[in-house]
């Protein structure tokens, strides 16, 4: 059993292992990107095709999920005249229409809002969970698409990082163990390596298997090179008494941090103050009521999640232009 404590591993100086060690890094991050990407079979699949009136919902939900579809519904209902944003809350516009115009989604998210509602921490609370039969749909929907990673890869990924993890602790105790045995204490440089290695492993693993397809990703990317010509648009004072789908459109594309020089500058600033921590002095999220507030539901327009009763949506940007 000599071997185990007498082979050229063990036998390794320090700065020499330090180097093989890192060696040995350096190719289990190249072998799990590498395998991680081939996991994703939509990198081999024609360019996603972009629709001539995009809906800025499913953009936003593929985007950043439902937290993000929240924040598009909101800014939607305050352009609408049904809310109002203020620095620290949320609440019903006073003298707002009438809510039988509201689709099903719209309208129960006007009716979360019936007291005023502290924003920070809102995008954790109740609030999110209004819009989950939606956003099975979008889900649904999506997937067929294959705009999405399937579940399965990012699973493979947490094993991949495990297993990797693992070999390179293995590897690091192995030799902790006889460098011990042979009295040399100066295990500094190989801690620190061990925990650097196991945090960009981490990271690969993870970037490699994202909430978007290659194909989603490409998607979003060519919206954003699609639309980048109407941000000029957004700077023009907008007419109160329609939804201006192109502001709704490039929120969606490109992030609420977009109406930052827009007569809607103060929901991105109260969006971001929603989702930073919480602290014990900021008092419990107050939660809205989903029930207050009646409505007709004979006067409810289209289904939930299509911004102009369709599930391509209710365009407005003069047509976005279809890629191939």
């Amino acid at each position: 059993m000599n071997w185990l404590v007498d082979n050229s591993v063990a036998n390794m100086r320090g700065p020499m292992f330090l180097a093989f060690f890192a060696g040995v890094t350096f190719i289990l991050i190249i072998t799990c990107r590498s395998y991680l990407r081939s996991l994703d079979q939509t990198r081999n699949r024609p360019s996603p095709h972009v629709p001539p009136e995009p809906s800025p919902r499913e953009i936003t939900y593929l985007r950043g999920g439902k937290n993000e579809l929240l924040r598009l519904l909101i800014l939607e209902l305050v352009q609408r005249g049904y809310l109002q944003v203020k620095e620290d809350s949320i609440n019903r516009a006073h003298h707002h229409p009438d809510a039988g115009y509201l689709g099903e989604v719209e309208r129960a998210c006007f009716n979360f809002f019936c007291t005023e509602t502290p924003i920070r921490g809102l995008f954790d609370g109740p609030a999110t969970n209004l819009l989950d039969p939606w956003c099975a749909e979008l889900e649904t929907r999506a997937r067929e698409e294959e705009l999405l990673l399937d579940d399965s890869i990012r699973s493979r990924a947490r094993n991949v990082f495990a297993t990797s993890l693992v070999l390179l602790l293995g590897l690091a105790g192995y030799k902790a163990v006889v460098a011990l045995s042979r009295g040399h204490f100066n295990l500094g440089f190989l801690m620190m390596m061990t925990i650097a290695a196991g945090i960009i492993l981490r990271l690969v693993c993870w970037a490699n298997a994202p909430r978007l397809s290659a194909r989603g990703r490409e998607f979003i990317e060519r919206l954003q090179v699609t639309l980048s010509r109407f941000k000029p648009s957004l700077f023009r004072r907008p007419n109160p008494e329609t939804i201006e789908t192109n502001l709704l459109l490039i929120a969606s594309v490109f992030g609420l941090a977009a109406l930052h020089r827009t007569t809607y500058a103060h929901c991105s600033k109260a969006f971001a103050k929603a989702a930073a921590p919480q602290t014990f002095a900021d008092g419990g999220t107050g939660s809205g009521c989903s029930s207050c507030g009646s409505t007709s539901s004979s006067s409810s327009s289209g289904s939930g999640c299509s911004s102009g009763g369709s599930s391509c949506g209710g365009g407005g940007c003069g047509g976005c232009g279809g890629g191939d």
